[in-house]
């Protein structure tokens, strides 16, 4: 039977099977382009509704006890580890994501709602003392966390269970309703999730989710019911949502050109071997991805000799194989993108670099120009790029000069302290690939990689607001 999957708005799914008012999106699979399912489409009045739904619900959710909201996320952590499987195996079929990458993907996103349900009694007031200002000793002062009200999800389609956690997660922890506005390459894995999270929580309103086109999504974007946006995907459309929506809080997680530094003093094998996963692991479609490798001189030879041999003997694989590292990548259009920046490169091919349809083979790019836009730009694909520096200073000065900043990782054995100074980039990782995240830790980008920062805690008071209240202790004043 083929899948298919229901908006849900306000409380209600809509646009089943049998439901010949509302289109419905066919969904291919990009590894056999068989069809995978059919989804609900949601017009304008359908976003609306769900609008107008999770403001009502709101006005219920912010006042359900903190102690409900923390075992209401505790229960969607629980089923989300029973159907991890069936995630994982949906997402390899919707979005060509390795089945084993797909499951610790739900299981993240599992820690990500059992991390967030500790924060909830932090809606609670709590009382602050204040022992070294002498005004204070005439007050009870207390405080707590207020939510925002409607917060808008928009959701990518590469990690569409544990970035979408990232930002429902927190959002029910503080109190807020959620409009969840998924990717269309990602719109079962979206709806499904949508569909436990309702299931999970029972009110209706608190969880809406609609598949819809860009032009009314901007129309939500702009609608003054939404209190804040939580938005994961391109650099282009994350800037025009900040444009957009200037009055209100918004946190944008974009892309990046991730740098790998290996020097002179790096235990090679461990390092070549990590960053053949990080920048191949799902057709290097992730936005923190080894892309670019800089080598020190004197090891830059052999280093391109092990890299070509190791990545010589991968294919792209079917993403249900259990052992699947590369499967496709999401679209023949995805595919073409990376083929053009290929050709406009100065480098050279020294594996790979050919696909068939979205089927890109891992490839590897020895000595591009630093100006190419495949070093420059987030390439989104299996490419990793060798590039020969002849000092650290130079590495750190090619680093700290991309536009882009997320992660950045160094493979030495010289100590790290002064690494971290000198790199300007939100995450460094020693001695581990750049894909590497912890998810209970700060996480965002600088400069055209975006703005705020999620991880569990960080992300809970992102939203949230902070309301002070003082008590004079003498009643008769």
């Amino acid at each position: 039977m083929v899948n298919h999957q229901e908006i849900l708005v306000g409380g209600y799914f809509m646009g089943g099977p049998c439901d010949s008012a509302t289109s419905k999106q066919v969904v291919v699979s990009p590894w056999s382009g068989s069809v995978v399912g059919t989804a609900a489409e949601a017009t304008w009045s359908h976003c609306d509704s769900a609008l107008d739904g999770a403001a009502k619900a709101f006005e219920i959710w912010r006042r359900e006890p903190a102690e409900r909201r923390a075992a209401d996320l505790l229960t969607i952590s629980t089923r989300l580890e029973l159907e991890s499987q069936s995630f994982a195996e949906l997402m390899a079929d919707e979005i060509g994501k390795p089945v084993a990458l797909g499951l610790v993907e739900v299981q993240r996103a599992a820690y990500v709602y059992r991390k967030a349900a500790e924060f909830c009694s932090r809606t609670n007031w709590s009382e602050v003392r204040i022992e070294d200002d002498e005004r204070a000793l005439e007050y009870r002062t207390m405080i707590q966390r207020e939510p925002h009200g409607v917060v808008l999800a928009i959701t990518p389609y590469n990690w569409p269970i544990n970035l979408a956690a990232h930002k429902i997660a927190p959002a029910l922890a503080a109190g807020n309703t959620l409009v969840i506005k998924g990717s269309q390459q990602a719109s079962l894995t979206t709806l499904r999730l949508a569909r436990l999270l309702h299931e999970c929580i029972g009110i209706p309103g608190v969880i809406n989710a609609v598949n819809c086109e860009p032009a009314d999504a901007e129309r939500v974007v702009v609608d003054p019911r939404v209190n804040m946006i939580s938005f994961t995907g391109s650099d282009a459309v994350g800037w025009r949502i900040k444009q957009l929506a200037y009055k209100i809080p918004v946190t944008l997680e974009l892309g990046g050109n991730s740098f790998v530094f290996i020097d002179d003093s790096a235990n090679l094998d461990t390092a070549i071997s990590e960053i053949v996963k990080s920048g191949y692991g799902y057709a290097g479609q992730v936005c923190i991805s080894a892309q670019n490798v800089l080598i020190r001189h004197h090891v830059f030879e052999e280093v391109c000799e092990r890299f070509t041999s190791t990545v010589s003997r991968l294919s792209v694989q079917n993403p249900r194989d259990p052992e699947a590292l590369c499967g496709p990548m999401i679209s023949e259009a995805a595919a073409f993108k990376v083929e053009n920046l290929i050709r406009e490169t100065a480098g050279t091919v020294i594996a790979g670099g050919t696909h068939v349809g979205n089927r890109f083979e891992p490839t590897l790019i020895k000595s591009p120009d630093l100006t190419d836009r495949i070093v420059t730009e987030e390439v989104f694909g299996p490419i990793l790029n060798l590039i020969k520096v002849d000092s650290i200073a130079q590495a750190f000065e090619i680093m700290n000069a991309s536009k882009y900043a997320i992660h950045a990782s160094h493979y030495t054995n010289y100590p790290h302290e002064e690494i971290v100074e000198k790199m300007n980039t939100p995450g460094l990782i020693v001695n581990g690939p750049p894909s590497f995240r912890l998810d209970a830790l700060p996480y965002g980008g600088n400069r055209e990689s975006g703005f705020g920062r999620e991880g569990v805690e960080i992300a809970f008071e992102e939203m949230s607001k902070p309301k002070v209240l003082y008590v004079r202790k003498d009643p008769y004043f």
